[in-house]
């Protein structure tokens, strides 16, 4: 009992290594989150200066030790480093760094925010399914986040992944300001080698600044004209949607800053302070459903920011149906302040283009001197261009478009082992195996497409390959002239012949095992079972004996009849003397072992003696 429940356990578990996988990156699924916070990591460890965070429930404790109500944690000079791939599945998100101010705060101090201050490092992990639609937990402040991180003040994010984020601005949502999947406000702070995905869908009652990883900027001290913001290495591809109506859903005036939607694939806008933009792309796509909006590949409104060695990939961006003139490529950057600049960047040659910036359109730059409009991504002077990037950004070639030497998922996976299986499957000669299609089937299930993300089932794809050669059989050699020599064999009557033998022990011969490349051994079998048909004797027809006849016993000569002599006249002369024959003395037959009637000899005998009376009368009567 014991031995089969163990290999039911066994044949469960294989079972389940064969499931597939949700949209993971790479190995397993991360556990998903249950909800709930676990600050133990935390607590008691006020004084470290690094933290690891494993679990999803530890990561929601980050959030709950920062947006403690008049006791919040900056983490100011600590790391917190991510040491595993998360999934909030779903569960409502509360931001770390929630926005709600002190009471006794200045309005440029940092610490007017509960927000965070330190270094987070997510080592290249991703965090999944990042949810967010109930913005309103707090409306007397006014302070509605919705990204992961609602708040960096002078701190910095970094190689971290936020995929597959749901984040829904509820139409009522009277904050203005930034909303972002990785960051909502960032204030003098950085954020480099990061990437969002998924969507994120501003209101309707308030104008939003909306990005595909960073909301806005603002000041990060109380001196705005020293602190500015950075953005460097990251990437989104996310879908960004603005819904900003009109005044007649309530909009009040004396919130208004821009008076529209600033809606930009990496940042929405800066409110307050500079920001720097280098080394990034988009890829995602910016539906307007707004009446007012400002819209941009990377930034959507700038009046103080500059952009540089960008790269706008997508052609899926939309513009404000009342004013299109609102739309650029780059973003839409103040030409009337000269702290906005643009060079060195990329966008599509589409048919329906857009100016690259404002720039162009307020005379203060040429469309050459922001960037080139490009058709095909993968040229190599892209890659060479973007190569000389400053802040020690490294570009590689990506499967469509140049990225980040750190971007597994935009980088073509290893075909090496691939390709080395395919040489091998060519070599092979179809024809002779009975299973190729297996085979057949591997090499046409090779996708190209995957990413360096992915490698494990481009090594698989090689796997595949490999396995289904080695498990290639041979086809069975041809018995047909084999079957007919034996159906030959088998429509003869063998008591015909004088010796069958050697056909039976042809056909007995006969090696049904034989495959496709020993042929010439089957072959072989056929004629020597012809050989023996070839040589069989047919049997003598059978002459039936004679039947011996008795001799019969032989007759009595006839006795010779004695002529009547005429009478003659009879003369005068003397008469002769009569001759006495001298008697004959019995002939005895000597024994020669011949096998001759005696009888036969008796009667020959006689008639020998008859025949020599006569002849003797016939002397004396002369």
């Amino acid at each position: 009992m014991k031995k089969r429940i163990a290999s039911l356990l066994a044949a469960l578990a294989l079972c389940l290594t064969l499931l597939p996988m949700a949209a993971f990156a790479e190995d397993a699924a991360p556990d998903a989150w249950d909800g709930t916070a676990d600050t133990s990591w935390y607590v008691g460890h006020e004084s470290d200066t690094a933290y690891h965070i494993t679990t999803a429930e530890q990561l929601a404790g980050l959030a709950e030790v920062i947006n403690k109500e008049n006791d919040p944690a900056s983490f100011e000079g600590k790391t917190v480093y991510l040491d595993n791939d998360l999934d909030l599945a779903g569960h409502e998100w509360i931001s770390i760094g929630n926005g709600l101010a002190q009471q006794n705060a200045t309005q440029y101090d940092p610490d007017w925010y509960y927000s965070f201050n330190g270094t987070f490092d997510g080592q290249g992990h991703v965090i999944y399914n990042l949810y967010s639609h109930d913005s309103l937990f707090n409306k007397e402040r006014d302070c509605y986040m919705s990204g992961l991180f609602g708040q960096v003040f002078h701190g910095k994010v970094m190689n971290l992944g936020v995929a597959d984020a749901d984040i829904w601005v509820d139409p009522n949502d009277t904050s203005t300001f930034g909303k972002g999947i990785l960051v909502d406000y960032l204030a003098g702070s950085v954020v480099e080698n990061c990437w969002t995905s998924g969507s994120i869908t501003g209101g309707s009652y308030y104008e939003k600044y909306i990005g595909g990883l960073v909301g806005c900027s603002v000041y990060g001290s109380r001196d705005p004209s020293t602190t500015s913001s950075r953005i460097s290495g990251c990437y989104s591809t996310a879908t960004i949607t603005g819904n900003y109506g009109s005044s007649s859903n309530g909009y009040d005036q004396k919130f208004q800053l821009w008076y529209a939607d600033a809606l930009g694939g990496i940042m929405g806008s800066p409110i307050y302070g500079h920001v720097d933009i280098d080394n990034c792309w988009f890829d995602g796509k910016i539906v307007v459903n707004s009446i007012q909006a400002n819209v941009g590949g990377i930034i959507g409104y700038a009046d103080d920011a500059n952009i540089e060695n960008c790269m706008v990939l997508t052609t899926d961006i939309g513009a404000d149906p009342t004013d299109d003139d609102n739309t650029f490529w780059i973003g839409y950057l103040d030409g009337y302040k000269s702290s906005c600049n643009a060079q060195s960047n990329y966008w599509p040659a589409a048919e329906n283009s857009y100016a690259p910036s404002r720039l162009v359109t307020d005379g203060k730059a040429t469309a050459d001197s922001q960037g080139s409009a490009v058709s095909d991504f993968t040229s190599s002077d892209i890659l060479t261009s973007l190569q000389n990037a400053a802040n020690g950004v490294q570009w590689v070639a990506g499967i469509s478009h140049p990225t980040f030497a750190w971007d597994s998922r935009n980088i073509l996976a290893d075909y090496t082992a691939v390709d080395n299986a395919i040489a091998a499957a060519q070599k092979v000669d179809a024809g002779l195996y009975a299973n190729y299609d297996a085979v057949q089937a591997a090499l046409d299930a090779v996708d190209r497409t995957k990413s360096k993300a992915r490698q494990a089932e481009v090594d698989a794809m090689a796997k595949a390959i490999e396995d289904a050669i080695d498990a290639l059989t041979y086809k069975p050699a041809d018995y047909t002239a084999v079957d007919a020599a034996i159906a030959k064999a088998g429509a003869l009557t063998r008591d015909d012949y004088t010796d069958f033998s050697a056909v039976d022990a042809a056909i007995n011969a006969v090696d049904r095992s034989k495959n496709i490349t020993q042929q010439a051994d089957v072959d072989a079998m056929a004629k020597a079972i012809e050989d023996a048909l070839d040589a069989l004797v047919v049997k003598p027809t059978a002459t039936p004996a004679p039947t011996e006849a008795p001799t019969p016993a032989p007759a009595a000569p006839a006795a010779t009849a004695q002529p009547t002599a005429t009478p003659t006249a009879t003369p005068t002369a003397t008469p002769a003397p009569v001759v006495t024959a001298t008697p004959q003395h019995p002939v005895t037959i000597p024994q020669t072992g011949d096998s001759m009637n005696a009888t036969l000899l008796f009667a020959l005998a006689l008639c020998s003696g008859a025949a020599l009376g006569l002849a003797a009368h016939k002397k004396n009567r002369s």
